[in-house]
C-alpha cells in the first residue's frame, strides 16, 4: 500500500479542481457551443461552400470555429 500525504493530496484535488474549471469556463464560451457540424461537413462540396461564408452578416462578424462546415456570426447571434 502506497501511502500519500494529505498535503499531496490536497494539491492533487486542487489542481483537478482548477483544471476542470478552465476546461468547463473555455467550453462554455466557444462560438456555437452544443450545436454539431452535419454529418457531410467535411466533403468537398460543403468546404468549397464554407470557404466562401461572408466576413459579415447581419452587422455581425464571422467568429471562426475548429468545426468544418460550421460559422457563427456575432456572439452566437446568427449559427449556421
Amino acid at each position: 500500500m502506497v501511502r500519500v500525504s494529505r498535503a499531496r493530496t490536497a494539491v492533487v484535488v486542487v489542481a483537478a479542481a482548477l483544471t476542470a474549471g478552465l476546461l468547463v469556463s473555455c467550453g462554455a464560451d466557444s462560438p456555437g457551443e452544443g450545436v454539431t457540424s452535419a454529418p457531410h461537413a467535411k466533403d468537398a462540396a460543403c468546404e468549397r461552400m464554407a470557404d466562401r461564408y461572408p466576413d459579415r452578416l447581419g452587422g455581425q462578424e464571422l467568429t471562426f470555429t475548429d468545426r468544418p462546415g460550421f460559422a457563427v456570426w456575432g456572439d452566437n447571434a446568427i449559427v449556421l
